[in-house]
């Protein structure tokens, strides 16, 4: 089950109430930052949308399976980076064995909780970079 529908839906219904579809923000935007790509599950939703996309996936193995998904979406582009506070720090990235989808640089912690199947199969460096956008805050 992927986080948009395990978690994310249930978590929009409880804040928006269920009259709204978990996805009909993306109607009022022309453009996504998505972090946390994995293999660009989401692409065809965004392009029926005809989002631009920017897509930021950290774990190199994962990042190229998301290359080659997004060859024919010409609005949609990825970038490998773990993105982070401050550019240039050294940290370890926990790879989670669900394909990389709950990988991060903290613990499991609650997530064996709920997930108790789903565990870090290794840990690669990486030097994190910031996200900076352009434009009046």
């Amino acid at each position: 089950m992927s986080l948009h529908k395990g978690f994310l839906r249930p978590f929009f219904y409880r804040i928006f109430g269920r009259d709204q579809q978990p996805d009909s923000f993306l109607d009022c935007v022309s453009s996504v930052i998505h972090i946390g790509a994995n293999t660009g599950q989401e692409r065809d939703l965004y392009r029926s949308k005809n989002l631009q996309v920017l897509w930021v996936e950290p774990i190199p193995a994962v990042y190229e399976v998301l290359e080659a998904n997004l060859r024919d979406y010409p609005r949609q582009s990825a970038v490998q980076a773990l993105l982070y506070e401050k550019d240039g720090v050294r940290l370890s990235l926990n790879i989670a064995s669900n394909g990389g989808e709950s990988s991060w640089i903290m613990s499991l912690k609650e997530h064996k909780i709920l997930w108790p199947d789903i565990a870090f199969l290794e840990s690669i460096e990486m030097t994190a970079k910031t996200l900076v956008l352009g434009g009046a805050m």
